[in-house]
């Protein structure tokens, strides 16, 4: 069974993505996402763009866990 995070947790984890050091942050953790390496055995390229993609997978899966529960409907500048 997967832990779903409490509505506090994920409004700090959307405080912090937010701010200038959790954009930095970020950046950084982007930055350092394996590379595919060109050269070598066709299974070593293989595993290093998989793990590439499972890295990418990872990163964008704390922005859908911090995302708002849902949109409001209608004319958002009436508000």
């Amino acid at each position: 069974m997967a832990t779903e995070l409490k509505k506090i947790t994920k409004l700090a984890w959307r405080r912090l993505i937010q701010s200038e050091q959790g954009i930095e942050g970020i950046l950084v953790i982007k930055e350092r996402c394996p590379r595919i390496s060109a050269s070598g055995e066709a299974h070593s390229i293989i595993f290093g763009a998989g793990k590439a993609e499972g890295y990418n997978e990872a990163i964008s899966a704390i922005y859908e866990l911090i995302a708002p529960d849902s949109v409001p409907d209608g004319d958002l500048e009436s508000k």
